[in-house]
């Protein structure tokens, strides 16, 4: 396995960032973002789009959406507040970008979105992140949480708390069978969101 930026504990626990979750105000106008966001981007066979989306929640409230690179998410155009003269949403100049910088730092294509925001974007918030723990050499039946107030839940060998999402959510499972190695790894993931005090869990092992 690798890691983009980590830390190991006294217990040889290692701990990383899995997944972020960041919004930039640009500095462009939005047609312009727009063509040069689909001109970097890697039109591969998993590459797609959806442009001039209505305003709706399954899409975070964007206009524009761009995934490429089997797991790059990028948004353009923030839905506002409705504007009764015009009778529309104000569309605002705000650019988002969901990432695993473990997976693909090291990509061009990610190297030409950062290039991107350094040359177009400013006043970044993140909004969201996933704070990783992996356990080596312990399975998920060796990890507990006692003394959880948030809804617990398991599927296909997969424990969780709380609401996928949501801050304070908690999911517990086999990381080497995800990465198809022999190797007993057992992940813990807390996700964290803006304005939101931390809200981690006590784990037995």
């Amino acid at each position: 396995m690798e890691y983009y930026y980590c830390k190991e504990d006294k217990y040889n626990n290692i701990h990383s960032i899995d997944n972020v979750i960041i919004t930039y105000f640009l500095t462009c106008t939005l047609d312009f973002a727009l063509g040069h966001i689909k001109m970097i981007s890697d039109c591969s066979s998993n590459y797609w789009e959806k442009l001039n989306v209505s305003r709706c929640s399954r899409y975070c409230y964007f206009n524009n959406i761009i995934h490429f690179d089997d797991g790059i998410y990028l948004k353009l155009g923030k839905y506002g507040i409705w504007l009764e003269d015009s009778k529309k949403f104000e569309l605002l100049p705000k650019f988002q970008v969901e990432v695993n910088p473990n997976k693909h730092f090291k990509k061009d294509s990610f190297k030409r979105i950062i290039d991107f925001i350094e040359h177009y974007c400013s006043s970044g918030n993140l909004d969201k992140y996933d704070y990783a723990i992996d356990f080596p050499g312990k399975t998920v039946d060796e990890i507990q949480i006692f003394s959880s107030r948030k809804e617990k839940g398991l599927y296909k060998g997969t424990k969780y708390r709380g609401q996928r999402n949501k801050n304070g959510y908690c999911k517990i499972y086999d990381k080497g069978k995800e990465q198809k190695i022999d190797d007993i790894i057992t992940r813990v993931e807390h996700t964290c969101v803006r304005n939101c005090a931390l809200s981690f869990e006590k784990l037995y092992i």
